[in-house]
């Protein structure tokens, strides 16, 4: 396995998703409202289902899961702040740490800086104690500038910020 290569596969594969992604996942309009909302999982339901459309095209050894949760993880669970985690997606070999690719959080725009820079930490720390690759922090929506400045500040060596601001857009992709 070259995890390198297979990141970059990964990262092709997901920008591809994120074009297939329809204005009616983007934003949801609810009952007696006028207002078109953000809505976190039925983005992520839908960036998932057209995520492994995109990779079943590619030949990756990895499967794709969805809110895997850890909290009974032996590697992590000593972990303290990532004791109750449970990542958005992860791209990993099951059973076989050394073969994690992607660990990756999903937030909306109106997320608050605070929790996506928390969820940045916490990439962090899944990449160090379970041997993934990289972690992602995907922002779909859009950023003020100011955010992006500070999302970018906090940027690191295993981390990509991915940012999805409209429909039929290519996600811009931010790494070191």
């Amino acid at each position: 396995m070259n995890k390198e290569k297979d990141f970059y596969i990964f990262l092709d594969a997901l920008k591809s998703a994120a074009m297939n992604i329809a204005a009616e996942y983007f934003k949801v309009m609810f009952y007696g409202s006028d207002q078109l909302k953000f809505r976190e999982r039925v983005y992520c339901y839908e960036l998932y289902h057209q995520l492994r459309i995109a990779l079943s095209e590619e030949n990756l050894p990895y499967l794709l899961h969805g809110e895997m949760d850890k909290r009974t993880h032996r590697e992590y669970s000593q972990v303290l702040s990532l004791k109750n985690s449970t990542p958005d997606f992860i791209i990993h070999v099951p059973e076989v740490m050394e073969h994690n690719l992607i660990v990756m959080e999903v937030k909306h725009v109106e997320s608050t800086m605070p929790s996506i820079l928390e969820d940045i930490k916490k990439l962090s720390e899944f990449v160090k104690a379970g041997s993934y690759y990289r972690g992602i922090s995907y922002i779909f929506g859009e950023l003020s500038p100011d955010n992006e400045d500070i999302l970018f500040e906090n940027l690191s060596e295993e981390i990509v910020i991915i940012l999805h601001k409209k429909v039929n857009e290519i996600p811009k992709i931010k790494m070191k």
